[in-house]
């Protein structure tokens, strides 16, 4: 989660500079982790880019394509940046995104779950397309058999009555960024967990790294894994 690419260095607000074209760095983070991991996909979790811009995009998407795994991108506030710095109030600013990653939303089954990937930050989106978008949500969630485990992913962390909403399905793990640390609690059914950010640490001290998912027949386990230097 977070990874915050940049193409040139930069201070960041929260401390520390990133180097340049940090995209480079997130590839090899992103073999490291395979290595260590094995995973059978990778979800990235939003703000993928600090701005939001082309360039910032094609270094992630660069970095992300340098291995074999899959890596499913989440859109953040940060990916949207440029456009809606320089855009007019009340327009959508996922043009740069789109072009480079592809959609805001959509899902796909894995493994015998479906897997949800949703933009749910408004100020991001015009009036239409978010009524459009949390329509497609939750038709898309009603869709789902009930013995089906959800997970549901999205950049930041659920409001209360969004978790209750949730209680009528089967989510049983969301998992979230922008708080660039590391958090865990359950909700009814549902399992909430974010991660620091993978290419530094969190602002609550925890070295940067990811959260590691395994899906059995005995219910889910989540561990938290650090990156070496």
């Amino acid at each position: 989660t977070d990874t915050h690419v940049v193409v040139e260095e930069v201070a960041m607000k929260w401390g520390g500079v990133m180097p340049a074209d940090s995209g480079e760095i997130l590839a090899q983070d992103l073999r490291q982790l395979v290595d260590e991991a094995a995973p059978d996909l990778i979800i990235a979790s939003g703000d993928l880019t600090n701005l939001g811009t082309l360039a910032e995009l094609r270094s992630f998407q660069k970095a992300v394509q340098s291995i074999q795994t899959p890596v499913i991108p989440v859109f953040g506030g940060h990916d949207g940046n440029e456009e809606r710095f320089a855009g007019e109030a009340g327009g959508t600013f996922t043009r740069n995104y789109e072009e480079v990653l592809g959609p805001t939303y959509y899902s796909f089954d894995r493994g015998g779950r479906h897997f949800v990937l949703y933009a749910q930050e408004n100020y991001f989106f015009s009036e239409a397309d978010q009524r459009r978008k949390e329509r497609w949500l939750w038709e898309d969630l009603a869709l789902q058999p009930q013995e089906r485990e959800i997970v549901l992913v999205m950049h930041t962390p659920p409001r209360l009555a969004f978790l209750e909403q949730l209680a009528a399905y089967n989510v049983t793990l969301l998992l979230h960024g922008h708080w660039h640390s590391s958090k865990v609690f359950t909700h009814g059914r549902t399992t909430v967990a974010s991660a620091p950010p993978i290419g530094f640490g969190g602002i609550d001290t925890t070295s940067r790294g990811y959260r590691l998912a395994r899906f059995g027949e005995d219910g889910l386990e989540l561990e938290l894994r650090t990156l070496d230097q």
